[in-house]
């Protein structure tokens, strides 16, 4: 069985995209926020990563950008994004991945699946070796890659949102975290 990492803040999107893979028959590891995405993604090491873009403690950017550094870099990526800024497609595009802007086509993102995770199709061998030419480019990587958590009672650094404006969440205490105090990446 396959395995999907599905990272996405909104829990609307996340219960709905959850289960309309199981019912397809993956297995999904769902999580609310991009720090999430990136340790279970090294830990899991799914077949596939579906992310938001813009999510609490680190855009779907950075978490691809991190994963790349950790040897995930062969990982096939969608993002999906609410924003309707070109720049975003261009970025997605440039680091091999597909883009999706919500509300999407539920079944074209199914398909895209399909393509990225079926061994017999033409489009994922493509996106696949694109993914590694681009890896050996340089600033291929989005910038502003840096993203943390806070000390255990201190304040999260917080987020872009896509109208600019920076968005601040509870310490990871407050929220019942158990993830390491302190990770910083960059």
């Amino acid at each position: 069985m396959k395995k999907i990492l599905l990272a996405e803040d909104d829990k609307s999107i996340l219960s709905a995209l959850t289960i309309r893979l199981q019912n397809a028959g993956y297995h999904v590891v769902a999580v609310p926020d991009g720090f999430r995405g990136y340790l279970y993604s090294v830990a899991e090491r799914p077949d596939l990563i579906l992310m938001d873009i813009f999510m609490p403690n680190a855009t779907g950017f950075q978490v691809a950008a991190e994963l790349e550094e950790a040897g995930l870099g062969g990982v096939p990526v969608i993002f999906m994004t609410a924003s309707r800024k070109p720049d975003l497609r261009k970025a997605a595009e440039k680091m091999g991945a597909w883009f999706f802007e919500k509300p999407f086509d539920t079944d074209a993102l199914m398909t895209a699946i399909s393509e990225e995770l079926d061994p017999n199709s033409k489009i994922a061998p493509l996106r696949q070796s694109l993914r590694i030419e681009l890896l050996r480019e340089p600033n291929t990587k989005p910038p502003n890659r840096r993203f943390e958590t806070s000390e255990p009672g201190g304040e999260n650094p917080g987020y872009e949102r896509p109208d600019g404006r920076q968005q601040t969440r509870p310490s990871d205490r407050e929220e019942g975290n158990t993830l390491p105090p302190k990770a910083v990446f960059g």
